[in-house]
């Protein structure tokens, strides 16, 4: 699904109920409050929230704002969004937050709507999720502002999908090009954005796709023995693609062309886990730590290979569970699209759509709250 490629102007609405959402400007404080008591940390496999004494210092930050009150000496003393953003790394939460509180407690100029409404606005404040204010979090709605560039090419994009499963003309069982759906997936990527300052063009960075993939165990194979690694040359699928295993991204890891032909069509457990326990307890310490702590990303631009700020990148909760996997079949994938944006729910509406169009019962699709952050961009949809 491609990204948005220009910034959505457009009034949108409630991410829970879509009504008409405030502006940022209008209910700055209990919108700070609200990403405070919402805020989560890395902790284990479900990110806990924030204690209350790790909530301090931002209520220190508010407080020191309303002491503020246009005094410039004062104002010199508050957190810029780079000090902000070495705060949330410290405490092992979303950095992506720091430029939303550093407009939500200093940005005179703050633009933009909140994304949720008054309402639930004050019921996030108080803590509550969507479960919580009693939300349907499984209702998809559909979005009421229009987006011509993304639906055209949503609309492309279904008028292929129709084109590979159904035959022209045919609805029900005739219509079937390949026999009954088993699954259809979803990749929905994070968004690839640079803060840029104004008069300024960031550089576009092409990167291949083993490149990133390599990125996550560090630029080495997996399998191999973390003390004598050699480097990846292929991508291998963790449970494999003759047996289903779809590709992609939680399903690939990057492997060197020796283990990748080992392998075969087995998964880890199957091909070294059962028969050598000091192997298989090495591979499962090394993957723990790859989803816990993750490792270090390069600065490209230093120049001396050491990241100016310390960033960790993490494989994700699906892809450790499928390393790990004992099990012969390849696991469900109930999608979190209540964690994503109103442009994939759009595009979902219109599969469920196609599919009744042809004379089949819409696609149930699975949701499920928390998970993984981002990456957790990646969701699956299930269709039966």
């Amino acid at each position: 699904m491609r990204l948005a490629r220009f910034k959505n102007r457009l009034r949108s609405g409630c991410a829970w109920c879509r009504k008409a959402t405030p502006r940022k400007s209008k209910v700055r404080h209990v919108a700070y409050v609200a990403a405070v008591c919402n805020l989560r940390v890395r902790d284990g496999r479900i990110p806990p929230r924030l204690n209350d004494a790790e909530k301090h210092v931002f209520w220190n930050w508010w407080e020191l704002r309303e002491a503020a009150a246009g005094k410039s000496e004062t104002e010199k003393d508050a957190p810029k969004e780079a000090g902000i953003k070495s705060h949330l790394r410290r405490l092992g939460a979303q950095e992506k937050m720091a430029r939303q509180f550093f407009d939500l407690l200093w940005n005179r100029d703050a633009k933009g709507r909140a994304s949720l409404c008054r309402e639930h606005l004050e019921q996030a404040a108080k803590g509550a999720s969507m479960k919580d204010a009693g939300v349907d979090w499984q209702t998809i709605s559909v979005r009421k502002a229009p987006n011509p560039c993304r639906e055209q090419h949503d609309a492309r994009v279904l008028h292929r999908l129709e084109q590979i499963l159904f035959k022209k003309g045919k609805t029900g069982d005739n219509a079937l090009r390949y026999g009954p759906v088993a699954f259809v997936t979803l990749e929905i990527p994070p968004p690839q954005t640079e803060q840029a300052r104004m008069g300024e063009q960031k550089e576009r960075k092409p990167e291949l796709f083993m490149e990133r993939l390599a990125k996550e165990t560090g630029g080495v194979c997996i399998y191999c023995d973390p003390g004598n690694p050699n480097p990846p040359e292929s991508k291998d699928h963790i449970f494999p693609d003759s047996r289903g295993g779809p590709s992609v991204w939680d399903n690939l890891v990057p492997a060197c062309k020796a283990c990748n032909t080992a392998k075969l069509d087995q998964t880890p457990w199957e091909w070294f886990g059962r028969n050598d326990t000091a192997r298989w307890a090495a591979f499962e310490a090394r993957v723990e730590e790859l989803a816990r702590k993750g490792v270090p990303a390069v600065d490209e631009e230093s120049g001396d290979g050491k990241s100016r700020n310390p960033r960790f990148i993490r494989i994700s909760e699906r892809k450790r569970s499928l390393l790990l996997r004992r099990e012969a079949d390849y696991p469900e994938n109930p999608t979190g699209l209540a964690h994503v944006g109103s442009g994939p729910r759009q595009f979902v509406v219109g599969l469920s759509n196609l599919f009744v169009r042809r004379g089949f019962k819409p696609p149930r699709i699975d949701y499920q709250l928390g998970g993984s952050h981002a990456s957790s961009y990646q969701r699956g949809c299930r269709a039966c």
